[in-house]
């Protein structure tokens, strides 16, 4: 990209393109052009323009031709309040689930990506827009939480109910699934079951026990409980 100066008219030259004149007092979208700027970003020309809102910003020539940039922010920040006033439930608690939902599965710097998003576990296109899921979810009702019927699958709606934490915790991921007698249930499940204190179940599962065997076998403290 090549620029000169001439007749009091700034000029941007782009390769394979048009010679484009940026003019003062030319508007772009929300921006006036004032002058043009001694500094540079990334190299390349810039101009001070005054925003309808009364900020001042210098702006990259080629984004103000292109349409990049129409205003210092405040346009952006604008359609943000839009969309916001549009459903006026961003204090709730299904619009926080829904933004640590993205957290987990987009934000890098955040403590549980390497669960959620490092593994590929993403939020889908749809549910990027909160009306959608709103849509799709429903309201929760109190004490309940998201929960990924799949543990290795995307937060939509096939794929997400709500439930309590009861319901959660049994389904998370490294859960070990016992069958025995047709019933499939997990270890917390068949401790309630039987009994039996999970620890104790998981214990004889490590050390070989069969399933009957571990399911079946009474500990001593549950016999005397018993006999009282």
């Amino acid at each position: 990209m090549d620029s000169f100066v001439t007749n009091g008219l700034s000029f941007i030259v782009f390769k394979f393109m048009k010679r484009i004149a940026v003019k003062e007092g030319e508007r772009y979208g929300r921006l006036i052009i004032l002058k043009e700027s001694i500094k540079k970003i990334r190299g390349r020309r810039t101009f001070t323009c005054l925003c309808e809102c009364g900020n001042k910003k210098d702006v990259i020539g080629d984004n103000l031709r292109m349409g990049t940039t129409k205003s210092c922010g405040c346009l952006q920040r604008e359609l943000l309040s839009n969309r916001r006033e549009t459903h006026k439930m961003t204090k709730t608690a299904e619009y926080n689930t829904l933004s640590r939902m993205k957290q987990r599965c987009f934000n890098k710097k955040h403590q549980d990506y390497k669960n959620y998003g490092e593994r590929g576990i993403t939020v889908c296109n749809s549910w990027l827009k909160f009306e959608n899921f709103l849509e799709d979810m429903g309201k929760k009702k109190k004490g309940e939480t998201i929960d990924r019927i799949n543990n290795d699958g995307n937060y939509c709606k096939e794929n997400c109910r709500w439930t309590d934490w009861e319901t959660q915790a049994n389904n998370r991921r490294g859960n070990v699934i016992l069958e025995f007698e047709g019933n499939k249930l997990t270890i917390a499940e068949w401790s309630r079951k039987t009994g039996i204190n999970r620890k104790v179940l998981e214990m004889r599962i490590r050390a070989g026990w069969s399933i009957r065997k571990s399911l079946e076998t009474r500990t001593r403290k549950y016999q005397m409980r018993k006999n009282k």
